[in-house]
This record gives structure tokens, sequence and C-alpha cells, in this order.
């Protein structure tokens, strides 16, 4: 009796540590994502709608069988999986990141966190992990669903699962946006926005699963040519680099001022430009094209750099100290200081300026395309400068430059309203100084509008380095006392 019981007590012994084992996460794991997946996993929002999406599918797909497994009950039925899977993991799950690192940073935890080995990027990325790995979850439970919904009939299965798969990375992208907004404080960017653009996309969604556009979309996920797999990849790519930029505003907002989140930020950009070029090349994109997909990917690295702080510290630039000569100029544009975000953007600005005029030289409407790439630098040059003046008074600094900016597009539409109303286009030249008007102008006189997005080109353009050349004290302060140290 005594050997049966221990028997059995060891039996009991080897199963506790299994069902441990498997009802726990492994010690392996990155701990910031464990402690988000045990609260995730947890919570009522994601409980209700994985268990909601469930019920539901499965009478779907019951009523479904019930009539005989028509062509058009699976027609149906792919419409209704598509809505469903859709606005769960592109509409609901990513808003529950637009708290994520706000309510650390309220709270006092996020403190504790830097405390610890994890660095900010690691802390992001655990949010963002988290809540991926529930829609995730969603997207592999209903995979099943749409493989019985193959049976029957009239379905591309491959141009189906690439597209539930498409807009599982989309909901990855939106995750990543909404996690980086998340540690500003500014109400309008962080929650305002999110909502706005989740209701954009659920009412979007219904439109094309309820029209005839998803028809149009299935057949395009078919990737019947080399052209299609080059115009997918280049839009993926595109998704996540601007995901990767504004994830890293999450990082940069929480990091100590020792990390340095910037300098890959501006290796990146350049390298995605390329990339992106290259593509385009190769399905002979049309020249007129190069110059808006350039501004569109420079946008958000020009928004950092000129947001970057005035103050650098010594340690930042012992990287930089140690490449020699060539990592000593590097710095200047790569160091995550204003000073250094001042010279790259430029620089940046310069690439857009000469690339719109070099390729759109010989078209008839080269005039008006280089108006505008002009009044888009001459934008973000104008925000900058509003930032400079305006400094002192400015605790947010990416949540300020994104206000000036909108509030310029906000004065172009209320000139051109009043202009409108009191039929006298001309009044619009009392606000050519500020750059967005300036669209309104294009439509009447275009060589007025091309000359003034010069001009103001080159005052801001100016004001804007003049400011850089200004601080540029606290990098060879901060480049002096790391090379004493180091010496």
């Amino acid at each position: 009796m005594s050997e049966k019981t221990a028997t059995v007590a060891t039996a009991k012994t080897a199963a506790e540590k299994i069902t441990e084992k498997l009802a726990d996460f492994h010690d392996r794991m990155p701990p910031m994502l464990v402690k988000e997946l045990r609260q995730g996993m947890r919570a009522k929002a994601f409980l209700g709608v994985f268990l909601s999406l469930q019920a539901f599918l499965g009478l779907v797909m019951l009523m479904g069988i019930s009539t005989g497994g028509s062509s058009n009950a699976g027609d149906v039925i792919s419409r209704i999986i598509f809505f469903f899977f859709t606005s769960a993991v592109l509409c609901i799950q990513p808003l529950r990141a637009v708290n994520a690192l706000h309510g650390e940073i309220k709270s006092g935890a996020i403190d504790l966190m830097v405390l610890t080995r994890l660095s900010a990027r690691r802390i992001a990325l655990g949010k963002w992990a988290a809540v991926m790995a529930q829609s995730l979850l969603i997207f592999v439970s209903i995979v099943p669903y749409l493989i019985l919904r193959y049976f029957f009939g009239g379905m591309d299965l491959f141009a189906e699962l690439l597209t539930m798969f498409t807009i599982l990375i989309a909901s990855g992208c939106i995750t990543a946006i909404n996690v980086g907004v998340s540690a500003n404080g500014a109400i309008l960017l962080r929650s305002l926005l999110p909502l706005i653009a989740g209701a954009f996309l659920f009412f979007g969604t219904c439109g094309i699963c309820f029209g005839g556009e998803l028809d149009d979309l299935l057949r395009a996920m078919s990737m019947e040519d080399d052209q299609s797999w080059a115009a997918y990849s280049s839009l993926v790519l595109v998704a996540v680099y601007f995901s990767w930029m504004l994830f890293s505003m999450a990082a940069a907002s929480i990091a100590p001022m020792a990390e340095n989140h910037s300098t890959l930020n501006r290796l990146i950009a350049p390298g995605v430009m390329a990339l992106v070029a290259g593509v385009m090349y190769a399905v002979d994109a049309p020249l007129e094209s190069y110059p808006a997909a350039m501004g569109l990917l420079a946008g958000p690295v020009v928004l950092f750099s000129l947001c970057e702080p005035a103050y650098l510290l010594p340690i930042v630039t012992k990287p930089f100290i140690k490449r020699g000569v060539l990592g000593r100029i590097s710095g200047w544009l790569l160091y995550p200081a204003y000073t250094s975000g001042v010279f790259y953007s430029l620089a940046m600005v310069a690439f857009l300026v000469v690339l719109s005029f070099t390729l759109l030289s010989d078209m008839y409407y080269a005039q008006e395309l280089r108006t505008v790439m002009n009044l888009c630098c001459a934008s973000m040059l104008f925000s900058a400068v509003l930032m400079r003046l305006f400094r002192k008074k400015i605790a947010n600094l990416q949540g300020a430059y994104i206000g000036f900016t909108s509030a310029g597009f906000i004065v172009l539409g209320v000139v051109a309203a009043v202009c409108e109303s009191m039929n006298n286009e001309n009044a619009a030249f009392l606000f050519c100084w500020i750059p967005q008007v300036n669209f309104f102008i294009l439509d009447d006189n275009e060589n007025a509008a091309d000359i003034i997005s010069y001009l103001l080109l080159a005052i801001y353009s100016g004001f804007v380095f003049l400011a850089g050349w200004r601080d540029r004290i606290w990098i060879q302060k901060a480049v002096k006392e790391q090379t004493k140290a180091m010496d």
C-alpha cells in the first residue's frame, strides 16, 4: 500500500508540474510582455469581443449550412467573417492601446519600470505585443471558419487568407501608432484622433464588406503578376515604417535622456526612401509620384527632428567620438539635439526641393507640382519657427508641432471661405506668410504662389538654421566633456 501511495503521489506531483507549466508563461518570455498578457487576456473588453465573435460566427456558419451550401450563402458568410474580423482587430483592438503608456505615466508606475533593466523601447514593445497577441489569437480562431467557408464554393482561398493576414498587419501598424501617441500628454493627439480614425475605419469596413468593393479587393489580392507583389510589398514597407516612427515617439517620451532613439530613425528614413524609390522604378511608376512619395516618407522623421530638446548629454556623443573625425561630423546630423535635428531636417527639405525641381521640369503642370512640394516643406518649417518663438511656454513639443501645422490648414479653410463669400480672392495675399494659405492662391495664380513658395522656403529655412546654429554650444559642450572623460 505504501508503494502504491508513493506512486500515486509521484504521478500527482508530475501532473501538477505539467499543469503549472501550461497554466503560466515561460520564464524566458519578456517580463513586460508577460505582465501585459496576464492583464489583457483577463480584461472584460477582450473576453467580450472574443467570445461574442466566436458565438456569432458559429451561428452564422450553422445558418449557412442549413441553406444547403449555396454559392450565395458562401459569399454572404465571407462578407460577415471579414466584417467582424476587421471590426475586431482593426477598430476595437487598436483602441485598447490609446491609454497604454499614459496610464502608467499618470500613475507613476513608468518611473519604477525605467529603474529596472527594461529599456524604454522594450516597455513600449511589451504594450504593443500584448495587444497584438490578442489580435493574433482572434485571427487564429477565425481561420477555421474561413476554411469551412471554402466548401461552400466560389472562393479564392489564397486571396481571402492573404487579405485577412494583411488586415492583421494593418492592425499591428495601427496598434503601434496608438501606443506611440499614448505617451503624449495632449488629449487631442492621444485620444480624440485615434477615436476618429477608428470610427472612420469602422464605417469604411461597413462600406467595403457590404458593398461591391470586397470583390475588387479580393481580386487585387489574388496577386496575379509580379507588379502586384511589388506594390503590395512597398505598401507594407511604408505602413511598417510609419508605425515604427510613431512607435519610437513612445519610447523617446518615456526614455531617459541618456538613451538615443533619434539616430536610428534618421538612418532608417533614407534607407526606406531608397527602397521605395527602387520599387517604384521597378514597376515604372510615373515620375511625378516620386517627390510625393519621398516627401510622405520624410515627413515623420522631419517632425521628430525639429522637436528635439536643445540640451545634449555627453554620454550620448561617446559612440560618435569613438569613430573619429567621420563620427564627429556625422554627429552634427544624428545627435538627439535640436541643432542636429535642424541640420538633418534642412538637408531633407533641400533634397525634396531639388528632387521635385529635377524630375518635374519637363511636365506641363510642373510648376503646380513644384509649388505644392515647396509649400509642404515651408509648412513644416513654419511650424518649427512658431515652436522656436514660443518654446519657453511649450512643454509638449510634438503636440505643439502637430497643433501648429493643423492650425495652418484651419486658417486655410477660414481664409478660403471668407474670400469666396467676399468674391475677392486677392484678399488671401494678406495671409500669404502662412504657407498653407498659398494652396488657395495656387488655384487662381500659379506664378504668384510659386514665387511666394520659394520666398517662404528661404525665409523660414534661414530662421530655423540660425536658431539651430545658435544652440550648437550644447553639442560642442557635450563633445568636449565626453572627450575629456575618455582621455
